[in-house]
Order: C-alpha cells, then sequence, then structure tokens
C-alpha cells in the first residue's frame, strides 16, 4: 500500500494547515526512527513503553505479533470487547492488521467491503497509531466516517511497531479538539440507515475513561509479554550454548573412547598373559624367585583394572595399595611392613583420596629408605564420621617435612634423572593445591613431625554427597 500525505482534518473535514504534519507516510515512521530518543524523552508518555533492559541487539526483531503471538492478542482483544463494547483490532505501523477486527459494527464491515473507502480506513487507523506516538498520548479522533475512535501506540525499545485501535461509537459531545486525521467521508453516510443506528452512543467523558482502562490493561500485558519474551529468549540461549558444551564433550568423549579401543585392540591381552608367564617360568628356571614373585604382584597390579568392575571403590585403591608395598619390599634396602585399617566404612567419593594414599606411601618408600637404616613401618588408618573421611597415614624413619628430604635429595649425584620419572614431590604439591581449591576449612592436608622420628601425615575431606544437618 502507498500513502502520498498524511493530512489532518477538524471536527468539520476541513484541512489543518499543520505543515509539519504533512509528511508522506513512510518519512514520518523514519523519522520517528530516527530521532526516537529526543521524541521519547520530550514528554510525559501515557502510551506503553518497555524499559530497555529486556532488550539486546538479539531483540531487534521484534513486532507485535512476535512478542503476543495473533492467537493470544485476538484473545486479548475479544475480552476487552466483551467488557467494553468497543470494536478491537490490533494494526502495525501502516495501518495494515494484524488481527482478525474484533467486535467491528455490521457498519464499519461494509465499509471496509469497499477497496476504496478500506484504504481510508487503513489510513485512519496508522495516521493515529503514529500521531499517539508522535504526541505520546493514547490518541482520540474521528474516523472518516465520523465515528470516535483511541489508538494506543506500542513503542518497544524506542521502536513505533503499531497499535490497538478500538471505538466506532457514535459521540456527540467530544471537544474540538478531536479532529479528523483524514479526509471526511460522512456526506455520504445515511445517519437514519439501521447499521448507522445501531451503533452504540457514547459520552466523551464516558468514552475517554474506558479508553483508559483499555491502556492500563493492554500496557500491562505487553509489559509482562515482553519480559516473558525476554527471559524466555536468554534461557533458549543459554540451553543452546549448553547443548554445544555437551555436543563438545560428547565429541571428546568418542575420541577418548576411539582410543581406548585401539589401545585395547593393540594391547593384546592373551600375549601380555603369555609374557608374563615367559618371563615368569625363566625366573624360576633361572631361580630368581625374587623376580618371579614381583612379576607375579605387577601383573596382578595390572589384571585388577580389568577384574574391579569399580575401579574407584575403596576396595580398589587398598587392594592396587598393598599391591604396591608388596612390591617395594623386594626393591628396599631396609625391611618394610605395613598395616591398613579402615573398618567396615563405605566411600562413594575416593578420587581425593585414592592420589593420596599410594602418593605419600610411595614417597616413604623413596625417602625414608635412601636415608635410614632400620625396618620401615607405615601405618594407613581411614575414618569416616559424619561425612568427613579422615586418611592418616604414619611412619618411623626420618621425622623430617616432605620439603626438606627433597633438599636432601637434591643435592645427591644423579637425583634428577630419577625425578625426570617419578617427580613425587611435584604429586604433594598437586594434592595439596588440589585440597585447597575445595575452599573448605575442614579440608586440608596436614603434616607433623612427632617426637622418636615419626610422621603423620592427615588427610580431611568432605564427601560430596554429604547432607548438613
Amino acid at each position: 500500500m502507498v500513502v502520498e500525505k498524511l493530512i489532518l482534518y477538524d471536527e468539520r473535514g476541513l484541512p489543518v494547515k499543520k505543515s509539519d504534519k504533512e509528511e508522506t507516510f513512510d518519512n514520518l515512521n523514519s523519522r520517528i526512527d530516527n530521532d526516537k530518543e529526543e521524541i521519547i524523552d520530550e514528554l510525559d508518555y501515557q502510551g506503553i513503553v518497555i524499559d530497555e533492559k529486556y532488550f539486546s541487539k538479539y531483540d531487534d526483531g521484534n513486532d507485535i505479533v512476535s512478542i503476543f503471538g495473533k492467537e493470544a492478542l485476538e484473545e486479548i482483544q475479544n475480552v476487552i470487547s466483551e467488557v467494553t463494547g468497543l470494536a478491537f483490532v490490533t494494526v502495525d505501523y501502516r495501518g495494515e492488521p494484524l488481527t482478525e477486527m474484533t467486535h467491528f459494527t455490521r457498519f464499519c464491515r461494509r465499509v471496509r467491503e469497499d477497496p476504496s473507502r478500506n484504504l481510508k480506513c487503513k489510513l485512519s487507523d496508522a495516521s493515529g497509531a503514529i500521531r499517539a506516538a508522535v504526541t505520546k498520548k493514547t490518541s482520540h479522533y474521528f474516523c472518516p466516517c465520523g465515528l470516535l475512535e483511541v489508538a494506543i501506540p506500542i513503542v518497544v525499545n524506542g521502536r513505533f511497531l503499531g497499535g490497538f485501535i478500538g471505538g466506532q461509537v457514535r459521540c456527540i459531545d467530544a471537544p474540538k479538539n478531536v479532529d479528523y486525521i483524514t479526509e471526511n467521508d460522512t456526506s455520504s453516510i445515511n445517519r437514519k440507515d439501521e447499521e448507522w443506528l445501531e451503533i452504540k452512543e457514547y459520552g466523551y467523558k464516558e468514552f475517554e475513561a474506558i479508553s483508559k482502562l483499555v491502556e492500563l490493561i493492554v500496557g500491562q500485558l505487553t509489559k509482562q509479554q515482553i519480559i516473558t519474551s525476554h527471559y524466555n529468549k536468554k534461557n533458549i540461549r543459554k540451553i543452546q550454548s549448553l547443548k554445544k558444551k555437551i555436543n563438545t564433550l560428547e565429541f571428546e568423549n568418542k575420541i577418548l573412547n576411539d582410543k581406548l579401543d585401539e589401545f585395547n585392540r593393540n594391547f593384546n591381552d592373551s600375549y601380555r598373559k603369555s609374557v608374563f608367564g615367559l618371563l615368569s617360568n625363566l625366573s624360576i628356571i633361572e631361580g630368581a624367585t625374587n623376580t618371579n614373585e614381583v612379576l607375579r604382584l605387577y601383573y596382578k597390579y595390572l589384571e585388577n583394572h580389568y577384574k574391579f568392575t569399580n575401579v574407584n571403590s575403596l576396595e580398589f585403591i587398598l587392594e592396587q595399595t598393598k599391591i604396591l608395598l608388596d612390591i617395594a619390599k623386594y626393591g628396599c634396602n631396609n625391611e618394610v611392613s605395613y598395616s591398613i585399617n579402615y573398618g567396615n566404612i563405605d566411600i562413594k567419593s575416593t578420587d581425593m583420596l585414592s592420589g593420596f594414599i599410594q602418593t605419600y606411601t610411595l614417597a616413604i618408600i623413596f625417602f625414608e629408605d635412601k636415608i635410614v637404616d632400620e625396618p620401615i613401618n607405615i601405618d594407613i588408618a581411614i575414618a569416616l564420621n559424619d561425612g568427613l573421611v579422615e586418611v592418616k597415614i604414619k611412619n618411623n624413619g626420618s621425622g623430617l617435612p616432605y620439603s626438606t628430604l627433597y633438599k636432601k635429595y637434591k643435592q645427591q649425584e644423579d637425583i634428577d634423572k630419577i625425578f625426570d620419572n617419578y617427580n613425587i614431590i611435584n604429586d604433594i604439591n598437586y594434592l595439596e593445591r588440589k585440597v585447597k581449591s575445595v575452599g573448605n576449612k575442614e579440608c586440608y592436608i596436614e603434616e607433623l613431625c612427632e617426637e622418636d622420628n615419626y610422621r603423620c601425615v592427615t588427610l580431611r575431606y568432605l564427601l560430596v554427597d554429604r547432607k548438613d544437618k
């Protein structure tokens, strides 16, 4: 639809000489877009304006239908029409209807069936909404047929989107400032016609009061829909972001599973068993009983990774720790003995516990065996009390802190070569950082050097599934 001019008319149907209003239809809406900040801030606005905090770069495409939905708009129109008795239609900024006409009179429906008069009706609707946006007030005006109407503009994020047009009532006491904003077409109307006479007649104050009520209802509904839409879009974007992360993790997991499958294919279990069997037989033939026992223990250590269904269980961790200590006996200068006490406790969250026990027991073997000349005894005790896990590893020997032992052994020749293969201090530092990262004063690692050259290292941490009282 192309409209040449917007011209205001007074109640007599004569053009109002306001050159600043004689603008092309598209240029007027363009001016509203370009000068929206000046327009919105100039006066106290009585129409529907939505706070910009509910908008972002993602919301530029908003229109009235996308805010409400066509069915919801028509339902709102129906309810308001039933309560007020006014006809309603929602139009875009060009005056094009966005919804079905609600409660329209027979007279108006017939007029709009005439293409030429329908064009004037659309222009009247658009002009009323645009004038309301420019003046920042709900606009009352006469349509080309002389019926009183109201235009409630909707301005969202500074953009004029259209408005709710209602009315189609006869009114004989309207003030003189309520004018025709499009060409007067009243001369062709038969005021004794049945369709004209069945149109309701309102006093202007009554119509104005109804208009304010409708403006309040529509304004609140619009704001509610805008805010709901805003948070829905935020949630959708968050869900999309999480889906991307999930897809990335699933892809990475697939890569790891593929690598594991490839490793399992290359690491032939039957061949591994046959090699260990061969080495064990050779050690027996050669009389190397200690070698045979170490091979047996190490084979058991590897086999446990396949044997245990849950490698994070406390049973698995302690079984592997026992094997490592039994192997260590054959590589130490001193006799090694140990005890592990944990009762009947069941701990499911064992990630921190696993690293702690194996790291510190191996640290005892590595450091103490090189500095003391006496049997080494290691006592490991695990307790669980109200969701708090406590692990104590106590041993005899030098009684020195591990940091001191590291500095002492760092001075020895070729110690760097040993630490290149297995840096115990790095593992200890990693565990301490991991515990501190929990950010809870009940979680810590404590190292105490006691009398008689005993050292006790304690780990305390909260179970993830503990329910605080």
